[in-house]
């Protein structure tokens, strides 16, 4: 087995833009995940795939090679060897090496013991691709893997790009226009559900002196205790403060206000204060530390907003920016989004650049994904044009085909792109940090 090439990076990043194709679902509401999520770890156990590649007949497979995670491999007649992991599904690629050409997309699938590249597996990576799948880690991705496979859409996709493949084997190099029309008209069918939700709303609870100065008590007014604010939980700790959990597949910025206030004698003060707390980063599938909900200056009650911001792509603005009371937040609330924006699209951009190179399920910390964007826009050029331009939050779909499009330019574009993504997987597979950081 050798190792990957910068040159089968570029055209396998040009080959899964194809699975990234079904044009609206990716500027759809939160169907990609975004920054923050489980991760693998940081210890992957590796696996061994061995299985076939099925092809239209004539074709030459002498000519073929197999790319996986750690590196190139030749095929054995039609069978190949493949070193994957054994924690989730693993995309590979066929390439035709003297050509410079993808042939076929495939996942291999820890959970099975039968392995085949063929037309059904690749439309299955494909809507795998289109519907988010490389955005999931861990368990989530191995689950949303098998509901794909499930899809009443796929073996329509399974046999247009059986069709086309045979009509040519360059078919998903070339953008085959009908592979791409099937696939966005699967993708819209319905797939495995990646919570499209409002993402910027707000939840209201008070605090109270109940019967002595240090008896507090906290009622969740608005949800109700222990409901989701459409993905967000608060649920109150034992009256010492409120604890949230983000069931969101994108970050949330969290801020929390002192809304308003009744003193001793029983005057109600109505202005908003500023945060209660600092802001914070609640990442997905996570839960807050503690947040200690105390009592303004010698109020005897308040009554709080939690604010909770994820950035959605092309969606309408929502209620919050609607809200009088806060016309003096809505400047730091869209400075917050416009770095969420910024971190989602990168974040995606750079889950599909991995699996150009065979590293699935990575996952993308905020706080990492802070440097990816820092080290995109000191690229400058188009790439610092497409970093600024995400943070409109518009036109996800193109702003991601325009990113991949610009990495596989070159040689040197790509790697300044492997370079500057290469602390995302500094942590999980420290091998192929080293390998990406090095230009050679």
């Amino acid at each position: 087995m050798t190792k990957s090439t910068r040159r089968d990076f570029l055209f396998t990043a040009g080959s899964l833009t194809l699975g990234s194709a079904a044009l609206s679902m990716i500027g759809c509401g939160g169907l990609f995940a975004g920054a923050g999520g489980g991760g693998a770890g940081g210890s992957l156990t590796k696996r061994q795939f061995n299985g076939e590649l099925n092809l239209p007949a004539g074709t030459d497979l002498t000519k073929l090679k197999v790319t996986g995670p750690l590196g190139i491999t030749p095929l054995v007649g039609n069978q190949f060897s493949v070193i994957g992991f054994e924690q989730f599904p693993v995309t590979v690629t066929v390439i035709e090496p003297v050509t410079g050409k993808t042939i076929l997309l495939g996942v291999l699938d820890p959970d099975s013991s039968v392995h085949v590249l063929d037309a059904a597996n690749c439309a299955a990576t494909l809507l795998f691709i289109a519907l988010g799948g490389s955005q999931l880690v861990g368990t989530e991705r191995q689950t949303f893997w098998t509901d794909v496979l499930a899809l009443g859409a796929l073996p329509a996709l399974v046999t247009v790009v059986n069709d086309r493949i045979i009509a040519d084997i360059y078919a998903l190099e070339n953008q085959d226009a009908q592979i791409i029309a099937a696939l966005d008209t699967a993708a819209h069918a319905g797939g495995p559900n990646l919570n499209g939700q409002e993402a910027n709303q707000k939840a209201t609870l008070s605090n109270s002196k109940s019967r002595g100065p240090n008896d507090l008590s906290i009622v969740l007014v608005r949800p109700d205790v222990g409901a989701s604010l459409n993905g967000i939980g608060i649920t109150n700790a034992n009256h010492q403060g409120v604890k949230l959990y983000c069931n969101r597949r994108r970050e949330t910025h969290v801020h929390l206000y002192v809304a308003s206030g009744v003193n001793a004698e029983g005057q109600i003060r109505g202005s908003v204060e500023n945060d209660a707390i600092p802001p914070f980063r609640l990442p997905s599938r996570t839960d807050s530390d503690l947040i200690t909900v105390g009592l303004y200056q010698d109020d005897v009650a308040n009554s709080y907003d939690v604010m909770c911001l994820t950035p959605l792509f092309d969606s309408y603005p929502a209620q919050i920016f609607n809200d009088g009371v806060y016309e003096g937040e809505k400047a730091v609330w869209r400075a917050d989004l416009a770095k969420m924006y910024k971190r989602a699209e990168v974040g995606l951009v750079c889950k599909i650049l991995l699996e150009a190179v065979g590293m699935s399920g990575v996952t993308l910390d905020s706080g990492i994904l802070d440097t990816v964007v820092s080290n995109l826009t000191g690229l400058g050029g188009n790439v610092a044009s497409l970093v600024l331009a995400a943070a409109d939050g518009t036109d996800l779909s193109g702003g991601v085909k325009s990113f991949v499009q610009e990495a596989r330019s070159s040689d040197t574009v790509a790697l300044d792109f492997l370079q500057a993504i290469a602390p995302l997987v500094q942590t999980s597979n420290p091998v192929l940090y080293n390998d990406l950081s090095r230009r050679n």
